[in-house]
């Protein structure tokens, strides 16, 4: 039996292939770019790759830039990392525990979410050379221990998502309240965590302001600065620095592309239960 469509459904189709592909259209130009030497890139929109692609890679990987991928990864793990389990960690003390001061320390929390990261730049930049973490990755992932966003998203999460019988049978069979965290807690907020991971790996990943003015090594550059860089090691080379751009954007495309479903998903789930 043939499946028929309705002429809304065939004009519903027509119309999300036309924003897809209005959507893909700006990273397939940019694609193409890096195939291009810089003269050639200003005389036109190109739509068909160049010869030049060879080229653009070379000056790419000569100025370091698996060192800048390699740093970039590393430190967006590792903000991930410290963010879930930390946040984690709050957001279970938050949603599941009694204590004086709670309502005004959850209420700092949210304040905190209102005000602009660049006002605290400064202080930040100050604060991080009295430690002694100038010119070090430390800064990048740190702070991420203590992630506003991830408090909220959590106790969120967890005031419905974590049913009390399930931890009152534990402590009754003896379990201690970091065990009860690690093994029971955790496993009810994975879809939450996953989100907090990816939303924690995509800033830090394209942090760009703090690598900035913390870091002046080259060798410690992370790929936001090492294209921004690439103007000054090739005399603003276009072609290498789309094409650079183009590279620093398929872990992101990537994982958001297998992860998705579960992004939006605990971002619906938090929302709901909040």
């Amino acid at each position: 039996m043939k499946r028929r469509f309705s002429i809304a459904t065939i004009i519903r189709i027509i119309f999300l292939v036309l924003i897809t592909a209005a959507c893909i259209f700006p990273f397939y130009v940019m694609i193409i770019m890096g195939t291009y030497k810089s003269e050639e890139i200003f005389k036109g929109i190109p739509l068909l790759p160049s010869n030049y692609l060879i080229q653009n890679f070379k000056n790419v990987y000569n100025s370091g830039f698996l060192r800048f991928y390699f740093n970039s990864f590393y430190i967006s793990i590792l903000a991930s990392f410290f963010a879930v389990l930390f946040s984690a960690m709050a957001g279970f003390a938050f949603a599941k525990y009694k204590f004086k001061g709670k309502n005004i320390l959850f209420n700092f929390v949210i304040v905190t979410l209102m005000i602009p990261t660049g006002l605290g730049v400064i202080g930040f930049i100050i604060e991080m050379r009295e430690f002694g973490w100038v010119n070090t990755h430390l800064p990048l992932f740190m702070p991420w221990i203590a992630s506003s966003f991830g408090v909220f998203l959590m106790t969120q999460f967890m005031k419905d998502g974590i049913p009390s019988e399930v931890l009152d049978s534990a402590r009754i069979d003896g379990c201690s309240e970091p065990r009860i965290f690690m093994v029971f807690a955790l496993n009810f907020v994975k879809p939450a965590a996953l989100t907090l991971t990816l939303i924690t790996f995509l800033q830090a990943w394209n942090n760009f302001l703090v690598p900035l003015i913390i870091i002046n090594k080259q060798s410690l550059f992370t790929v936001p600065i090492g294209v921004f860089a690439l103007g000054d090691l090739f005399r603003y080379d276009y072609g290498a620095i789309i094409l650079a751009l183009g590279i620093a954007t398929i872990p992101q495309i990537i994982i958001f592309t297998i992860a998705s479903k579960s992004f939006i998903s605990g971002l619906t789930v938090g929302a709901i239960k909040g």
